[in-house]
């Protein structure tokens, strides 16, 4: 999945929704986007490390069953 493709946006979208709906409380509701570095997604860096797992998560899951 490469930054900036359709499927990465729905993935985007739909951990911020999960975040939200699961998370509530444990992290800040900061989603401000880093379009500018190609390591980093998200300016908050607890943000940033958990979309960085469920990218992971993603791939796994996508590899397993696809």
């Amino acid at each position: 999945m490469q930054r900036g493709t359709k499927e990465f946006y729905e993935v985007q979208k739909g951990f911020e929704k999960g975040v939200k709906d699961c998370f509530f409380g444990y992290m800040s509701g900061d989603f401000t986007k880093d379009d500018f570095n190609s390591s980093t997604f998200y300016a908050n860096g607890e943000v940033n490390a958990a979309f960085w797992f469920y990218m992971a998560g993603y791939a796994a899951a996508k590899c397993e069953y696809q």
